[in-house]
């Protein structure tokens, strides 16, 4: 299989299973980390067809740096390959719950919360781990040109509370964010919630940008 026959089949898995959501609803972004590795699988993919020749054409002039950048290519593609089969996997299984936001939308010096369900039961062993975290953006000189940088301003970790449900099992959490925090404003601040279990009996990953406002006294 060509990288690009990889990439189109891994995309193509990835749009097909896009979500709808409400207002009070937040997509995944695990569809587009799956998406990005694909690309890169792609790229790197590229290289590795072109620099074996280009290598062996060196190496006849007695220059073997080359073939020591060709390896780290080809070793860069498996790693990208096998990380990209793993995010398409988590999408197909995971990926298309979306994020039910309680309150909508959460407020700083107020309460962010929030759940969503997956297709498994759980257990007295599962763990679960949620992370709100704020961020600034700043734009910064760069060799390209003025770029969009992110840098972290708070971030709080909690256990998230795990219940049954119809669908399997129910992700719940509820931080309260801190009042001296700035609200949610297009490129220059945001707030991201991650989902993360590696447990045993399940792998799963999850991120959301989720609308925080300012409070309203």
């Amino acid at each position: 299989m060509t990288s690009a026959t990889a990439v189109f089949l891994g995309a193509a898995t990835c749009l097909s299973l896009r979500a709808n959501a409400t207002p009070n609803m937040i997509p995944s972004g695990v569809q587009l980390r799956a998406l990005q590795l694909w690309y890169l699988t792609a790229f790197l993919g590229g290289w590795v067809m072109i620099l074996p020749l280009a290598a062996w054409e060196k190496s006849q002039k007695g220059e073997h740096v080359l073939w020591f950048v060709a390896i780290l290519v080809y070793v860069g593609v498996v790693w990208a390959c096998i990380a990209a089969v793993r995010a398409t996997k988590i999408w197909r299984r995971y990926g298309g719950r979306t994020l039910n936001l309680e309150p909508c939308p959460g407020h700083v010096g107020g309460v962010v919360g929030g759940w969503l369900e997956i297709p498994m039961q759980c257990s007295a062993t599962d763990r679960v781990v949620v992370t709100l975290r704020c961020q600034h953006g700043q734009d910064r000189e760069g060799a390209e040109g003025t770029e969009l940088c992110w840098g972290d301003v708070w971030e709080q970790t909690m256990d998230a509370r795990l219940s049954p449900s119809h669908v399997g099992m129910r992700i719940s959490f509820t931080f309260l964010a801190p009042g001296h925090l700035p609200p949610s404003k297009e490129d220059h601040d945001k707030w991201s919630i991650i989902v993360a279990a590696d447990g045993p009996h399940m792998k799963f990953w999850a991120s959301y940008e989720a609308p925080v406002r300012a409070r309203e006294d």
